[in-house]
C-alpha cells in the first residue's frame, strides 16, 4: 500500500488497550482521534478496512509451545501444514491453525 511508516505508527498508537480481552476495530473506532483519521484520510480508511477484515486471524506461523495433533490419515488431509527446510535430517511439519480452532474439532475414529 506504500503508506509511510510514520502514518501507520500514528494510527496504531491511537488504538486503545482493552484490559482482559483483545482490542477490536470497534474499540478503535470509538476513539474520536482514530475515527477522525478513518473518516478524513482515504488511504488510511482503506488500510483500516483491510485490518478489520483480518481481525481475529492468526498473525503468523511462529513456533510456540505446542500440542500434538494425532490423525488416522496423513495430517495434510485435515490441516494445511508448514514444512520449513530442515535444519536436521527429519524436522516435524507444523500446522498453521490456532490451537483453539484445532482443539475444537473432534473426529470419530
Amino acid at each position: 500500500m506504500d503508506i509511510p511508516l510514520n502514518e501507520v505508527d500514528h494510527i496504531a498508537k491511537l488504538v486503545p488497550f482493552v484490559s482482559g480481552r483483545a482490542t477490536t476495530m470497534e474499540d478503535a473506532l470509538a476513539v474520536p482521534a482514530f475515527k477522525e483519521v478513518y473518516d478524513s484520510t482515504p488511504h488510511l480508511h482503506e488500510l483500516i478496512d483491510i485490518a478489520a477484515r483480518m481481525e481475529g486471524t492468526v498473525r503468523n506461523a511462529g513456533t510456540h509451545a505446542a500440542g500434538v495433533v494425532i490423525s488416522d490419515k496423513p495430517i495434510l488431509e485435515y490441516l494445511p501444514c508448514i514444512v520449513q527446510p530442515p535444519a536436521r535430517k527429519r524436522r516435524p511439519s507444523r500446522r498453521s491453525h490456532s490451537s483453539r480452532w484445532v482443539s475444537s474439532i473432534r473426529w470419530a475414529c
